[in-house]
């Protein structure tokens, strides 16, 4: 059985959610994206026509995705447009918020950060969304 997070842990992590909720979106529409259209490529202008909302079209300048051991990397980049404001989530988006597990790492690419996702067998299963530290 997978060990549930302290209370603290928690709280970090809501902190770190509350300022990323783009982020949250973003990964939550490639998810979709990929369940729905396995092993198919994804770049901003996809992203652009599955937020119909455009809650979050103008926040971001670049994906790229790359493998990593044992999951899916999608590394983005802030654009310079990046809307702070309170983004709204849907029912779905806002139950993912609830577990999602979030990090601020130290990043020496020239994103700002990255989603990690199961492989394909694993559903795509969002595990982690990791943001620049400070």
């Amino acid at each position: 059985a997978a060990c549930m997070p302290s209370t603290k842990t928690k709280a970090r992590y809501r902190e770190i959610g509350e300022r990323n909720k783009d982020v949250l979106i973003l990964a939550v529409l490639i998810q979709e994206h990929l369940i729905r259209n396995r092993f198919a490529e994804i770049n901003l202008s996809t992203i652009h026509k599955l937020d119909t909302a455009n809650r979050i079209t103008a926040n971001f300048e670049k994906i790229k995705m790359e493998y990593g051991s044992g999951y899916i990397i999608y590394h983005y980049k802030f654009s310079a447009a990046r809307i702070k404001k309170d983004i709204l989530l849907n029912d779905r988006e806002q139950q993912i918020f609830e577990w999602m597990r979030w990090s601020e790492e130290e990043l020496f690419k020239e994103y700002d950060g990255e989603i990690r996702m199961g492989y394909p067998e694993r559903f795509y299963h969002l595990k982690r969304i990791v943001v620049r530290k400070p």
